[in-house]
């Protein structure tokens, strides 16, 4: 079996944004009071960090760019419902479903060459 160290890339990722907020929580407290009393604002970001960075994964052909896709799709999702945007929720499903379908035929078709 061989070593891929593709997966550590969203857990580097995720140990930055882990430390950046950490360090934002020391030194301005306020600053994590006001992100989490607008959540919603957290959210747009947290998606659209997701929605990208799964973008420029799968421009890099690695499967796993699909699981960030579909990740940043309930942030997408509670976007919507707060602002009650009936036709995005669809287009979320619709999206989801997509990406899904997509991994799913990556995943088989890296499984199927061994």
């Amino acid at each position: 079996m061989t070593f891929r160290r593709s997966w550590l890339v969203p857990c580097y990722l995720t140990t930055i944004v882990c430390s950046t907020v950490a360090a934002v929580a020391k030194l301005h407290p306020a600053y994590i009071l006001y992100i989490a009393h607008n959540w919603i604002g957290l959210f747009a970001w947290l998606s659209s960090l997701f929605m990208l960075s799964g973008m420029y994964v799968v421009g890099k052909k690695l499967w796993w760019g699909w699981i960030l896709n579909i990740s940043a799709m309930p942030f997408f999702l509670c976007i919507d419902l707060h602002y009650r945007l009936w036709g995005f929720i669809m287009f979320n499903f619709i999206t989801t479903s997509i990406a899904t379908k997509n991994l799913i035929v990556w995943y088989k078709g890296r499984h199927a060459a061994y």
